[in-house]
């Protein structure tokens, strides 16, 4: 059985980085699952950035560092 899921604030610097990031924890404490997400509205697509484009591995790498 799955406990509730923890917000973790994942901005970084005036309004980038991560959009959501939730860590689900087991019944014994350890992290079961993370789920990380970018929200867009309207016409807004995945934008490239300098770590990559967004929600790729190389980006979310580089957003979880400056954490």
């Amino acid at each position: 059985m799955l406990r509730t899921m923890d917000y973790a604030d994942g901005k970084v610097g005036s309004n980038n980085g991560l959009d959501g990031l939730y860590v689900k924890y087991s019944d014994d404490g350890k992290v079961a699952d993370i789920i990380i997400n970018e929200s867009k509205f309207g016409s807004s697509k995945l934008g490239n950035t300098k770590m990559g484009k967004q929600m790729s591995s190389s980006w979310i790498e580089g957003n979880l560092e400056k954490m």
